[in-house]
């Protein structure tokens, strides 16, 4: 899986090679193209492939980028590699996990509160992680124009659609 990066879309790859190699030359082991980002940090579905060969070292390739008349290098800020086994995927075994750990009451069902409160945990596991990327995790501190930067690209456009939210449920409840 794939994440897109803070920076312009332009420099999104469009397309991926991933090659493997036990000590030697790298080895292609599969191309392909990578879907259209439709916004700044969004995880991709997983880019699934064939490989029954083991190898110590992988190499990822991003050889075309989305617009190469503006663009003139890839950005990208996660790159997931998950290893299937017996034609099951690793990332089922991190969901299941993820999910009984979400389900803090154990019925079975995520329910709202908990799911805000696991999505709270994950995402301050993301928030640290860009602090880093930043960094401003070294000292601990960050400036006003350092953490507003960072805010407006975590929370900007989940700020401004629960700003529409509100302003359109007030509109509502003014009509009544």
């Amino acid at each position: 899986a794939l994440t897109s990066a803070n920076d312009y879309p332009v420099r999104d790859p469009a397309s991926w090679a991933i090659y493997g190699s036990n000590g030697g030359d790298f080895t292609e082991i599969a191309t392909g193209f990578v879907p259209t980002f439709k916004e700044r940090f969004e995880r991709s579905d997983l880019l699934t492939f064939d490989n029954d060969t083991r190898y110590t070292k992988y190499k990822v390739v991003f050889p075309t980028v989305r617009d190469s008349g503006k663009g003139n290098s890839v950005q990208i800020q996660k790159i997931e590699l998950f290893e299937l086994r017996e034609g099951k995927a690793d990332v089922e075994e991190h969901l299941r996990a993820k999910f009984a750990e979400m389900d803090v009451n154990g019925n079975g069902v995520v329910e709202r509160n908990e799911l805000l409160g696991g999505m709270v945990t994950d995402f301050m596991g993301v928030l640290c992680e860009m602090l880093k990327a930043a960094g401003i995790a070294a000292d601990g501190r960050c400036s006003y124009e350092e953490f507003s930067r960072l805010y407006l690209q975590a929370f900007g456009s989940l700020a401004q659609r629960a700003a529409e939210l509100r302003a359109g449920k007030s509109a509502r409840s003014s009509e009544s």
